[in-house]
């Protein structure tokens, strides 16, 4: 068990488990089930059943590595805001409450987004997108109270995902017209208030250990079409947190859930002694681009400066070429300065 630096933080997570366990690879797609999957139990952390966690936790023998991921660990249950560039950026740990409904994580993300970018006028959220991205490393000393982490991260390639998910819909659907009853009432079907499947006795999920049922397979790529077309709700959502209600944005449109406890970091941990850029994460980036009502009003502004200055320049330097070609070189100098603002802010 993780005893160092801070004992107990990864084999013994204090916070409900707000995520149904994670077992398969990171890039998993949201559940099907309609249930909240952010039940809450404050046993569960201590079942002594739970033995992938123990034998997880024991594997993460790189003292280095342990650290680093205590260190996280005692500042969950989180979720990671990724800001920068895939090639390097800096990740932002945002720290809610074990109770916190998703009005107030929105909150949250917005508030540090805000706290953690340097100012720049004209810019505003055009975006936000789920992303994979796996620590680099921190920087800043291990004493410091605000370390910033770095790391690289991965845009998930939407359309690339509803291409594959509208092609497997329609493998469920012709492999279940090979088996299915013509009548509607004689089908597998769900029950909308416990969210089991039944099953008919046609199903090929009773006869077959390798196979599932296709019926309930075309309905799961189904939910998972509508979560994807739900993706600019979290630019809503960022933008308004109240709307976040009742949407289960964080339990991932996209891919996994995007709300970590100290548990769930050790369920990404699927080899013995990783490195920490071995591991997965699934976090939030923020898209910034210019607010064209703002950078309007801005060119106004800067043309009336423009010709204001010129005649300036005329009186100071006695002739309209030398005038203009001094108004000229400040535009220069102004273009070239924006785009370097535009990035200085984000780091």
């Amino acid at each position: 068990m993780l005893q160092d630096p801070w004992p107990g933080f990864l084999s013994q997570d204090t916070m409900s488990a707000r995520n149904k366990p994670r077992t398969g690879r990171q890039r998993s797609y949201p559940s099907a089930g309609y249930t909240d999957k952010r039940a809450r139990d404050l046993s569960l952390s201590r079942q002594p059943e739970d033995m992938d966690t123990v034998e997880k936790s024991e594997a993460l023998i790189d003292p280095e590595a342990k650290s680093f991921f205590n260190g996280i660990a005692h500042q969950t249950p989180c979720v990671f805001l990724c800001l920068g560039s895939p090639e390097n950026c800096r990740v932002v740990q945002v720290q809610v409450r074990d109770d916190d409904e998703e009005e107030k994580v929105f909150n949250a993300m917005k508030e540090s987004w805000s706290e953690n970018r340097k100012w720049m006028p004209f810019r505003k959220v055009t975006g936000v997108q789920e992303v994979t991205f796996r620590f680099i490393g921190q920087q800043g000393s291990e004493k410091s109270d605000n370390p910033t982490l770095v790391g690289i991260y991965e845009p998930l390639d939407t359309m690339q995902l509803h291409k594959s998910l509208r092609d497997e819909l329609e493998a469920a659907k012709e492999a279940a017209s090979l088996w299915q009853s013509p009548d509607i009432f004689d089908m597998c079907r769900q029950e909308y208030t416990s969210g089991e499947w039944q099953h008919i006795a046609d199903c090929p999920s009773h006869w077959h250990s390798y196979r599932g049922c296709d019926i309930e397979k075309f309905e799961r790529v189904q939910h998972h079409l509508r979560s994807l077309s739900l993706k600019p709700a979290l630019t809503i959502a960022f933008h308004n947190p109240s709307l976040a209600k009742g949407q289960r944005l964080l339990d991932g449109l996209q891919q996994g859930p995007g709300l970590y406890s100290a548990r769930d970091m050790l369920r990404n941990l699927y080899w013995h002694n990783p490195r920490i850029g071995n591991v997965e994460f699934n976090g939030y980036n923020i898209i910034e681009g210019w607010d064209e009502s703002k950078c309007m009003a801005a060119v106004i502004l800067v043309v009336m400066s423009s010709i204001g200055s010129t005649a300036i320049f005329r009186i100071v330097f006695g002739d309209w070429p030398t005038a203009i070609a001094a108004s000229t070189l400040g535009l220069t100098a102004l273009a070239f300065t924006v785009p370097w603002m535009s990035r200085w802010s984000m780091f």
